[in-house]
């Protein structure tokens, strides 16, 4: 399993490295840390088991 910090890691490196069709981030390093500094480590434990950080990412940019 993975550990917590790691999985907030990579979903944030996820975040950034999404681009809308014309190539251009979605949202920039500091949006992404805002994004996911409003959930708890608990919060994204729930999620490890079950969702991908790329997953993730898409969950909270695209939905």
């Amino acid at each position: 399993m993975q550990d917590v910090k790691e999985y907030r890691e990579a979903i944030y490196q996820a975040m950034i490295a999404m681009t809308d069709a014309e190539g251009n981030p979605l949202v920039s390093a500091e949006e992404a840390k805002a994004i996911l500094d409003g959930f708890t480590d608990e919060e994204l434990e729930d999620g490890i088991l079950y969702n991908s950080p790329e997953e993730v990412a898409g969950f909270l940019l695209l939905d």
